[in-house]
């Protein structure tokens, strides 16, 4: 039973080692239960993996597995991937149109500003690594 805190994906064990556990899951975008589908480019199914740090449990390779992600994780990726980005792309863009009056310059200002912003993260992505604690779970 899957609490209102997490969120859980069903996947299957890829490899064990160690205390490392490599969950392969597939991802169906929101409109894959669409009637559509078919005719519609939108619609993605994308395979996944997640490395999950696991000290407890007996699994083995192939078995079914759920995968954990409590809830406020899951806004704080979208804060850092999406919504942090997008503010400072807004910020710069603005920001630089008022002082330049070149939407050209602010445009290429605005979307420089994401290069250090992404090269940032890239560098602190094992501390970020470590606040986005997976867990696994056997089906019930």
């Amino acid at each position: 039973m899957e609490d209102a805190s997490s969120v859980a994906h069903k996947g299957v064990i890829e490899s064990v080692k160690g205390t490392s556990v490599r969950v392969h899951f597939t991802a169906h975008s929101a409109c894959s239960t669409c009637h559509a589908r078919g005719a519609c480019s939108l619609s993605e199914v994308e395979n996944k993996y997640v490395d999950v740090l696991q000290t407890t449990g007996d699994y083995r390779v192939g078995d079914e597995v759920q995968v954990l992600l409590e809830r406020n994780l899951g806004i704080k990726a979208v804060l850092y991937g999406y919504v942090w980005p997008l503010v400072l792309l807004l910020a710069v863009l603005f920001g630089v149109y008022l002082i330049t009056r070149n939407e050209a310059v602010a445009a290429l200002s605005g979307l420089s500003a994401l290069v250090p912003y992404y090269l940032f993260l890239y560098f602190l992505r094992d501390r970020i690594n470590r606040s986005f604690h997976f867990t696994l779970r056997k089906p019930v």
